[in-house]
């Protein structure tokens, strides 16, 4: 690397850290749009469908065994050089935080893991997510994450209270340093797990988060917006429901949580969003359904309509959904917990694995374009946590990567899978 990441980052309310890459002061927004250039799409108005075509399914990083597991990343591409943030997958437990690699070559060869993020000041105790989450129309890189000073499944009360700190960190075109900015649990909601986002065409950053807002709700999911190169934000719900009667159980939070974000040619933006328990079933008869519900948004992100369920189920997606030229939209999402309860027919009892699902009516419904029930040695998938969220990378006009993390606990693999996309 041209210059690696120096751990020693003060923990203050704003923080500057020394960035690792030189290539990250000159990222392009292009990086991470979702949606092609309008010129590119023609096929839209045409008529024409764009076809995909998936090929090299591969292993793109697997340090386990060496002490790097990583089945959760967030990756960016620039000037031919792959850089990724990862750590092992989990909800929350102690001693866990990101480690940032870079590779030349798409995978083949890997620098040697670094830490990265805002200094921890107990690292055996505390949990720290950190991931790429979008480059402004500047330039800036913003990343997110969030904060808690001890493991969420070994201290409290587990999934079901979780304050934290989130975490955004800006690194304007041609800087050096990344500034960090720690917002406190109830700034935007109690608990607040910022995720991925997009740039729009406006220029407005859009980034997920999702967490209860009080101990005791349910779960909402909303966005961050940012029209001032991500200086300062501002909260807008999505999804929420008070009604308690949607538990399983009375002491668990239901409700709307991860989303998949997606910026039409026309300018709608659509949040496929993941609901849990009753929420998300169809019936119930079926209390392990997880299907997603559909929010649109015409005003940029202001406001949202109200969540309706569609055909389409998974216990997680990728955060930011693909947009192809033909102004079809492509989902990544894992398989769920019971597949004989989705719309995939005839149904198979053991298909565990990655639902790659497209959609012609801006996310209304959805139609399988691939299903993925193994890895690239050709062992089949058993759980449906083993194809981890993912991440859609561009390599060039119509050239893409999808990558996402394996997470087999049985076996003892934590790794990054990935396949490429392409059309003509």
């Amino acid at each position: 690397m041209n210059n690696p990441l120096k751990a020693q980052l003060q923990s203050t309310e704003r923080t500057r850290g020394i960035v690792f890459l030189s290539l990250l002061c000159t990222l392009a927004a292009l990086t991470f749009r979702t949606t092609l250039p309008s010129d590119i799409s023609a096929q839209a108005r045409n008529g024409a469908t764009t076809k995909v075509h998936f090929s090299d399914y591969r292993v793109l990083f697997d340090r386990d065994g060496t002490g790097y597991p990583a089945s959760s990343a967030s990756f960016v591409y620039r000037d031919g050089k792959l850089s990724m943030i990862f750590q092992k997958a989990s909800d929350g437990d102690s001693g866990l935080q990101a480690s940032l690699t870079e590779s030349p070559n798409l995978g083949k060869t890997w620098s040697q893991p670094v830490p990265f993020g805002p200094a921890v000041s107990d690292k055996k105790t505390a949990f720290q997510a950190c991931h790429f989450s979008g480059v402004s129309a500047k330039g800036t890189l913003v990343l997110g994450g969030f904060f808690n000073p001890s493991g969420i499944q070994t201290s409290g009360e587990g999934i079901n209270w979780r304050p934290n700190t989130a975490l955004i960190g800006r690194q304007p075109r041609r800087d050096q340093n990344i500034e960090w900015t720690r917002y406190e649990s109830g700034t935007f909601l109690g608990e607040q797990f910022v995720e991925r986002g997009i740039v729009t065409r406006k220029g407005r950053i859009v980034l997920a988060i999702w967490g209860s807002a009080r101990k005791g709700d349910n779960w909402q999911c909303g966005v961050l917006l940012s029209d001032d190169d991500g200086k300062t934000w501002r909260y807008r719900q999505v999804g929420y429901t008070s009604d308690l009667a949607l538990r399983d159980r009375a002491a668990e939070p239901v409700g709307y949580n991860e989303q998949t974000l997606f910026e039409a040619h026309d300018g709608t933006l659509i949040s496929m969003i993941r609901g849990r328990q009753k929420l998300a079933q169809l019936t119930d008869g079926r209390p392990r359904e997880t299907y997603f519900s559909r929010s649109i948004s015409k005003d940029v992100g202001e406001t949202w309509s109200t969540p309706e369920v569609t055909n389409i189920a998974g216990t997680g997606a990728t955060g930011v959904g693909l947009v192809l030229p033909d102004g079809s939209l492509l989902l990544a999402a894992r398989i769920p917990h019971h597949v004989e309860t989705t719309w995939i027919r005839p149904a198979n009892p053991k298909l565990y694995g990655l639902h790659l699902a497209r959609s012609f009516d801006l996310g209304k419904t959805w139609q399988t374009e691939k299903l993925l029930q193994h890895d690239p040695e050709h062992t089949e998938f058993d759980n449906y946590y083993n194809t981890m969220n993912g991440q859609f990378i561009q390599l060039s006009a119509n050239r893409w990567i999808y990558a996402f993390g394996q997470f087999d606990m049985r076996r003892k693999i934590h790794r990054m899978l990935a396949l490429d996309l392409s059309w003509k």
